[in-house]
């Protein structure tokens, strides 16, 4: 158990610091289409002196989101929908002035959200938008 709750903490904590503002970020190679990518090392952070590494689906980019919904293809786009609800977790838990930045919206609504950013950016990596949505809440505008 105390292995699990490091691990589940390790996972929050990295996955919220991606939340910070930063550069532009790097565009990766395409994944395969039916795994989760493989880690990438993104834009260095201010200073130079770190990278960031974005795990899971935050590392595809959007078209590859919406190909997979156009496509039909119900577990990858739900699998999404997984890593979204666990980037706003984490940033809730560690962040987040209110502890609930959605403030009760479904997570149907952030992925509506989310798609159309993606539609207007489909070369933007899917953790961008994600950051971008969470900008959105953050200042009222959605």
């Amino acid at each position: 158990m105390k292995k699990f709750k490091a691990c589940c903490a390790a996972f929050i904590l990295g996955t919220a610091l991606l939340c910070l503002p930063r550069p532009a970020f790097a565009l990766s190679p395409a994944p395969q289409p039916q795994a989760a990518p493989a880690p990438q090392t993104s834009a260095p952070m201010p200073g130079g002196k770190e990278m960031i590494a974005i795990y899971g689906h935050g590392n595809s980019k959007c078209y590859e989101y919406l190909d997979f919904q156009a496509r039909g293809q119900e577990t990858i786009s739900r699998n999404y929908q997984v890593w979204v609800n666990g980037f706003i977790s984490a940033y809730n838990t560690l962040l987040s002035p209110t502890g609930n930045v959605a403030q009760g919206k479904r997570s149907e609504e952030l992925m509506a959200w989310l798609q159309n950013y993606c539609r207007r950016n489909p070369e933007a990596l899917f953790q961008r938008s994600t950051i971008e949505l969470l900008r959105s809440l953050e200042a009222g505008e959605f």
